[in-house]
């Protein structure tokens, strides 16, 4: 490398070290400003009236889409929280309501309403990220239901600890899915199949999690 490329080399590195603190501050702006709106109080409804009895939901993959079209068909209301502007742009204009914003800061679930929310679900599954969730909307909501989704069996209790209603865990889902099959296939009727889960689900899959089982 010649000197002037590396004198050109080092003044770009230093040039953008320097730019990235504005850059981080001004992001989410930007962001919410490509999703079709400024981000900033009024971007989360201020004016509106608030909402009651409805669903905050915080993702919108495969689950959280699927969590928001049962809503729809039970005529249930909601409001996705999400990050991505080209994820925003799209829901919106197929008529969910969508607010643009970080679902772990306070300001942004209380711009959800969610002290009157019903429920609140986190669709996502980084766990730390899960965390502060549901630690700040159980603070703002004390008689929500919150149902989380998550890949490790290690936060499900937790989780509950910081006030999770439901840890929906995905292996022990799968295999509760296992279970079922082999029990239609030798013979069990669907009631006994539905029974089955709900015991499970209601010990807190406790067998699955090779718990003792309950004294008598």
């Amino acid at each position: 490398m010649s000197a002037a490329t590396n004198q050109l080399f080092l003044s770009v590195a230093v040039l953008s070290i320097a730019l990235t603190p504005l850059l981080l501050s001004v992001a989410p702006r930007l962001a919410a400003v490509v999703a079709g709106r400024a981000a900033g109080p009024a971007d989360h409804g201020a004016g509106h009236e608030p909402r009651r009895d409805h669903v905050v939901l915080v993702g919108f993959g495969v689950c959280g889409r699927n969590v928001a079209r049962v809503l729809r068909g039970l005529g249930v209301q909601y409001v996705v929280l999400e990050l991505n502007p080209v994820t925003i742009r799209r829901l919106r204009g197929e008529g969910h309501a969508v607010l643009f914003g970080d679902a772990c800061r306070p300001e942004v679930l209380e711009s959800a309403d969610i002290a009157t929310a019903r429920a609140f679900v986190v669709t996502m599954t980084d766990p730390i990220v899960v965390r502060q969730m549901v630690d700040n909307a159980r603070r703002l909501n004390a008689k929500a239901e919150i149902v989380v989704r998550t890949r490790f069996l290690s936060e499900i209790d937790e989780l509950r600890r910081l006030g999770a209603d439901y840890v929906v865990p995905e292996e022990f889902e799968t295999a509760l899915e296992l279970v079922a099959r082999v029990m239609e296939r030798y013979g069990a009727t669907p009631e006994a199949i539905v029974q089955e889960k709900r015991q499970m689900r209601s010990e807190g899959y406790g067998p699955l999690r090779g718990d003792p089982p309950p004294s008598p």
